[in-house]
């Protein structure tokens, strides 16, 4: 079974019977054919600016089949952000946060407050709410900060 990881390297796989190479991929041996497999990331062992966000795939082999699985794993800052749009106002309490790949990396609370993973400086994301939506861009910080991030 192939295991990708998006690209991040060192991501133990399975207790560590896995641990994916520089391009995120790895191999998980000795998988039984017509049973229902599981394969997990170790979350105690992501390192701090990697995250999981779906750590777990299930999957049933065919005899004889070399299975893909893929497993969405962000890299890069995390930060806690209060988001505000142009009129000074917050986006509303769920609205999505997505990065430039368009995968969902916070959601908006009370008053424009989000926790946002995996995202690099000067990244654009687009917060999405029903039909409407608005841009900002990451600042240059460490991962942990509280930034304002005015979005457009």
């Amino acid at each position: 079974m192939l295991v990708d990881t998006n690209g991040v390297e060192n991501i133990t796989i399975d207790n560590g019977k896995v641990k994916t190479n520089r391009w995120g991929k790895g191999v998980l041996t000795n998988v039984p054919s017509y049973y229902r497999n599981r394969a997990s990331v170790d979350v105690k062992k992501l390192l701090e600016n990697t995250e999981a966000k779906r750590p777990v795939v299930e999957f049933v082999l065919t005899e004889g089949a070399i299975g893909y699985r893929k497993f969405e794993i962000l890299k890069g800052i995390k930060l806690y952000a209060n988001i505000r749009l142009s009129d000074h106002k917050y986006p509303p309490f769920g609205a999505s946060v997505r990065n430039e790949n368009g995968v969902e990396i916070g959601i908006v609370s009370d008053q424009g407050l989000a926790w946002i993973t995996g995202v690099s400086p000067d990244e654009d994301m687009l917060i999405q709410w029903g039909n409407k939506s608005c841009k900002a861009k990451v600042p240059d910080v460490t991962s942990g900060s509280e930034v304002i991030l005015p979005c457009i």
